[in-house]
């Protein structure tokens, strides 16, 4: 199965100022799919890539949370890349999140670990 088939919850995100400037956000995932794996991506405002996220940003930022599809791995020559400090894979901030539905975000990593326990 290709991850781009699992949906993926908003579970956090922050952000940081870039050393390059402007801002970065971490968003950070989990996919029950991948046995409660954790991702990550990065997604800098000054990137092309940023209109696909923008709106998802504005309301990360409005304590809601999402569970998205379409999200595949960084990959470089087909390995997927990873997190440095904590070797978490990173989803490629190329994609085109695909929002299936958005809930508090609370409320939605509740029910995400609820899942994830009874499985």
């Amino acid at each position: 199965m290709n991850e781009k088939e699992f949906t993926w919850v908003t579970i956090d995100s922050q952000v940081r100022s870039s050393r390059h400037g402007g801002n970065i956000v971490d968003i950070t995932f989990a996919s029950a799919a991948q046995g409660g794996c954790i991702a990550h991506t990065y997604i800098d405002e000054r990137n092309r890539n940023y209109a696909h996220w923008q709106h998802i940003i504005r309301d990360l930022n409005q304590n809601q949370g999402f569970v998205l599809s379409n999200l595949g791995f960084k990959r470089r020559n087909q390995q997927v890349q990873f997190k440095n400090t904590t070797r978490e894979p990173l989803i490629d901030a190329d994609c085109k999140p695909r929002i299936e539905y958005t809930l508090n975000r609370t409320e939605l990593v509740d029910r995400f670990y609820r899942i994830l326990a009874e499985q």
